[in-house]
C-alpha cells in the first residue's frame, strides 16, 4: 500500500491531533470530541482497507503496485 495523497493524510492527522488537544485541555466535551475522533480514524481505516482490496477509495491510500 502506498500513500497516494499525502496532503489529505496530513489533514486527517492534523485534525486528529487538534481534537485530541482540545479534549485534553477540556475545551471540547467528550460527548462531542469522541465521535469526531471515531469518524477521522474510521475514515482513514476505510480508505486503507479499500486500497488493500484493490477497490477505488477517496485516495488517501492506493493499492501497492509491483514493478
Amino acid at each position: 500500500m502506498n500513500l497516494t495523497n499525502p496532503p489529505k493524510a496530513a489533514i486527517l492527522c492534523l485534525a486528529l491531533l487538534c481534537i485530541t488537544i482540545l479534549l485534553a485541555v477540556k475545551s471540547v466535551s467528550q460527548e462531542a470530541g469522541l465521535p469526531i475522533i471515531s469518524a477521522i480514524v474510521f475514515y482513514g481505516i476505510g480508505n486503507g482497507v479499500a486500497a488493500r482490496n484493490g477497490k477505488d477509495s477517496p485516495k488517501i491510500f492506493g493499492p501497492k503496485h509491483d514493478n
